[in-house]
């Protein structure tokens, strides 16, 4: 079996309920986390106890 045919576990958290609103992402297995905050959520993203991190990897941000 290759690396990419691996079968892996996702974990998303809704941090408000709202699947349209943030998201925490991450695979169980392995250290990476992804939070998703919509624009116009942004305001509140400070408020959140994930945004402090100890290793930021890379910062995307996508406009829609």
């Amino acid at each position: 079996m290759t690396p990419a045919a691996r079968p892996q576990t996702n974990q998303i958290f809704l941090p408000l309920g709202d699947p349209r609103g943030s998201r925490i992402a991450e695979i169980t297995t392995r250290i990476v986390q992804l939070i998703q905050v919509p624009r116009p959520q942004l305001d509140i993203f400070p408020a959140m106890p994930e945004r402090f991190c100890k290793d930021t990897v890379a910062t995307q941000v996508r406009r829609v």
